[in-house]
């Protein structure tokens, strides 16, 4: 893919602004109004950005999105199809920024990719599996896709009308990795040790010469990112 790619930074939490709504924790995400007004600059008030959104113009993760506190974080996928502008959020690597907006490719803009936070089986011969931004999956025991574990990434189609796994990215050494939170945010390699931790000690995951937090580390690829950052 050749299209070009701007960054849109999302600084510091602004004061008085409203609390996001929505499956992506509060204090990692940014209400939708701010993101088109302040950020990318599409509206110069409230009143344009709620007639924008009135009219069903803003898609997030290829679902229509008519809600201005709805909160965007970290992998969601922004789409303006009027406009032709598709973003993807990363997060920053400059310490006054929390979030970037990535201008991506239609087709790029397709793939959400996800990390399974959860896994437990239920009836039916069935396991459910969760994500961290408020996905859920259940699939037959059988199945493939029953192999997934916690910290792995999910990928699935946001543009189909039923959300599919279609890949399948393992948490494990040698897999390309992304850090999305705590001061080394933004910053990517690949996984080089994954320590489980024990009751008192949490388990960290060392990626390029980076160890950190298992829970800030995001699988993005295989050998190589799946998508661009």
């Amino acid at each position: 893919m050749h299209t070009k790619r701007t960054s849109v930074g999302l600084g510091k939490y602004p004061r008085n602004l409203s609390t996001p709504r929505g499956p992506q924790k509060k204090d990692e995400s940014f209400p939708l109004t701010y993101v088109i007004r302040d950020m990318l600059k599409f509206a110069d008030n409230s009143r344009e950005v709620n007639k924008i959104l009135r009219e069903g113009n803003v898609f997030v993760d290829g679902r229509i999105i008519k809600d201005g506190n709805f909160g965007i974080g970290i992998m969601d996928v922004l789409s303006f199809p009027k406009m032709n502008k598709y973003y993807r959020v990363v997060p920053s690597t400059i310490k006054s920024r929390n979030l970037l907006l990535k201008e991506t490719s239609e087709e790029e803009a397709k793939s959400k990719l996800a990390k399974v936070t959860g896994k437990h089986v239920v009836k039916g011969n069935k396991i459910h599996i969760s994500t961290g931004d408020g996905y859920s999956f259940l699939v037959n025991k059988d199945n493939d896709n029953a192999k997934i574990n916690t910290n792995d990434t999910v990928v699935f189609d946001i543009s189909a009308k039923k959300k599919v796994i279609k890949k399948i990215l393992k948490f494990k050494e040698g897999a390309s990795a992304l850090i999305t939170n705590g001061r080394n945010k933004g910053k990517e390699g690949k996984i080089v040790n994954i320590t489980k931790g024990t009751k008192n000690i949490p388990p960290l995951t060392k990626v390029g010469d980076i160890e950190t937090s298992t829970d800030y580390v995001l699988v993005i690829g295989e050998e190589k990112p799946l998508i661009q950052i």
